[in-house]
């Protein structure tokens, strides 16, 4: 088994992110007792949603370091973050499409012909 034993300050470990170890991967070709580099792609899965009770969410944070104050520019525009779901927004775009087909040049909707 093999320890990190330090990330330089500050660095965090993204999902992603690509490290190595030297001396730890494979044998090298033709000198077995030589190993080359180990590389790593870290994998990183966060916590769902709400996965922390209200409550102790205090108590996360003083462990944690302070958070920094983000600047704001006088003329930034505030807005909201919302989630997005690209099979809902498809959907709503065919119904879209299907709803403008069936209206005609003036807005009205398009009968068919009776006999």
């Amino acid at each position: 088994m093999l320890t990190i034993s330090y990330l330089f300050a500050g660095e965090v470990i993204k999902s992603g992110d690509i490290r190595c170890i030297r001396g730890e991967g494979m044998p090298q070709y033709k000198n077995p007792f030589e190993k080359g580099r180990l590389i790593i792609q870290f994998s990183v899965k966060f916590p769902p949603d709400n996965w922390i009770p209200t409550e102790q969410i205090s108590q996360l944070e003083a462990l944690l370091p302070e958070r920094k104050e983000s600047i704001i520019p006088d003329d930034a525009e505030e807005c909201t973050l919302v989630k997005y779901d690209p099979k809902m927004e498809q959907s709503r775009r065919r119904a879209e499409a299907y709803d403008s087909d069936e209206e005609g040049m003036d807005g009205r909707r398009v009968q068919c012909a009776s006999h």
